[in-house]
């Protein structure tokens, strides 16, 4: 039996973490609700961090129910993922959109944000 966790070793902590991400930005992908930021990272699992601002999405409830919805679509896919640090960034639309909605977003970004870091391994 797999476990059903996200542990610390999946999530961007450290505000350097988050820098490097935005220092090296080598794929995105974005909608109009969301941009999603990646860059490699030297382990062996994908790791994700969130900037949602207040002022893009005002209820602190609406904020932590979204997180929770595309932190739990990352750790379905995660074994999918290649070694990426990723920065979810979210922008007003989102506060509008219901569970499935994020839901089937997620499904959209994710495997679009592994064909980008493929098609730039490729090329390298």
């Amino acid at each position: 039996m797999t476990s059903q966790g996200f542990p610390r070793r999946l999530r961007l902590l450290k505000p350097k973490d988050f820098s490097r991400v935005f220092d090296h930005v080598s794929v995105k992908t974005n909608h109009r609700g969301l941009l999603l930021l990646a860059s490699p990272n030297s382990l062996n699992c994908p790791r994700i961090g969130f900037v949602f601002s207040k002022r893009n999405i005002k209820l602190a409830s609406n904020r932590n129910r979204t997180k929770r919805i595309i932190r739990e679509q990352f750790r379905q896919s995660q074994h999918l993922l290649p070694p990426l640090d990723i920065v979810v960034i979210a922008r007003r639309p989102l506060a509008n959109m219901d569970n499935s909605a994020i839901h089937l977003l997620m499904k959209r970004l994710l495997p679009e944000l592994k064909r980008q870091y493929e098609k730039q391994s490729c090329k390298s």
